[in-house]
């Protein structure tokens, strides 16, 4: 926006302002609708295709075209459904990780180990444009301590205190870079093949899926979904929730607080967090669905529609595409305990058809 546009809206502000209105810096509709009685053309874009409000919302403190104090917040949020990048401040960027910087440092120098913040600081150090740029630039899936810092720090740059709730109707299939300050809601699948960082909660009525190596999933709060897949860099700060959490593909981590569900699976997969399941087979006791007793368990637990043979195989085993194929479409997959023990009467049964056993 041009400087001749900021110093006259900046004007328009100050005369707009009543000393009551001034001493009220936490009215956010205060001050846009000072903004807005003042004349401002509401409709006018810069070159970035932001408006005079939008981009007097977004000044940083202290600029020489900010606006009075009274009528800026120091940072913005990101409206529900918006469409388009999120600008992204990067004097504030930097300022928070020399704060964070010295913070990390102190603490290290503390505990008697040695100050590794210094990426931190190279994580800024480029001119980012906005928030999608700058979560798509740091690499940090092969590192959970850096990957699980990035919602708090975008949070921290943003300011806490403005975070939306943002909601997605539909099936969602990401495969560009997504970040959303707040909490999110996907009513439906959410399929992720990109970087994704929400600094608050993720509530998804579906399956959440990520898609390793090309994800990197990051999220602040807490999730909730009806299953969770991941074969890629999944970063929780909060717990998850879920019927089903399958970990896949030994390269990469799942890390959260607790992880309360009815089937965890860590197939060649590591997971760090507590585990609180009714059914739980990390690793070393899973091993590709070939350790001992692993397919009994699951064929008392499971529908017989989420197994399958090999050409080469004659017992059927556990398909974790047919499992998540069922939780996708929302079909139930846990057996009922009459199914269940119909099942341990059939396979009793060796001398002929179970009287009322739907599997004979």
């Amino acid at each position: 926006m041009s400087d001749p546009v900021n110093r006259s809206l900046a004007a328009a502000a100050a005369a707009a302002v009543s000393p009551a209105q001034a001493a009220d810096a936490s009215r956010p509709a205060l001050k846009v609708s000072a903004l807005i009685e003042s004349g401002a053309d509401k409709s006018a874009r810069d070159e970035g295709g932001c408006t005079p409000l939008h981009d007097a919302v977004r000044t940083p403190r202290g600029s020489r075209d900010a606006p009075p104090a009274a009528v800026v917040p120091a940072r913005f949020g990101h409206p529900p459904m918006k469409p388009g990048p999120l600008p992204i401040d990067m004097v504030a960027a930097r300022r928070v990780v020399a704060a964070r910087r010295v913070r990390m440092s102190e603490a290290r120098a503390a505990a008697g180990v040695p100050d590794e913040s210094e990426w931190l600081t190279e994580l800024v150090r480029p001119e980012f444009k906005s928030f999608e740029d700058f979560v798509s630039g740091p690499r940090c899936h092969d590192d959970p301590d850096r990957l699980s810092l990035i919602p708090g720090l975008c949070a921290e740059i943003l300011g806490d205190d403005v975070g939306t709730e943002r909601a997605l109707t539909g099936d969602q299939e990401l495969d560009v870079p997504f970040f959303h300050h707040g909490d999110l809601v996907v009513d439906g699948n959410l399929d992720v093949a990109a970087e994704f960082v929400v600094t608050g909660s993720l509530r998804v009525s579906g399956i959440l899926a990520d898609s390793g190596p090309d994800s990197v999933v990051a999220i602040g709060g807490d999730v909730r979904a009806r299953a969770v897949h991941t074969d890629g860099a999944m970063s929780v700060g909060g717990d998850i929730e879920a019927e089903v959490v399958y970990g896949y593909y030994h390269y990469r981590m799942l890390r959260a607080g607790t992880i309360r569900a009815r089937l965890v699976i860590d197939d060649e997969h590591h997971t760090d967090a507590v585990v609180q399941a009714n059914t739980y087979f990390d690793a070393d006791h899973y091993q590709q669905g070939y350790g001992n007793g692993v397919q009994e368990v699951l064929r008392e637990l499971l529908v017989d529609e989420v197994f399958a043979n090999d050409e080469d195989e004659e017992e059927e085993h556990l398909y974790r595409e047919l499992l998540f194929e069922r939780l996708r479409k929302g079909e139930p997959v846990f057996r009922t305990s009459s199914s269940a023990e119909a099942r341990r009467r059939h396979e009793a049964n060796t001398t002929g058809p179970c009287p009322g056993c739907v599997s004979c």
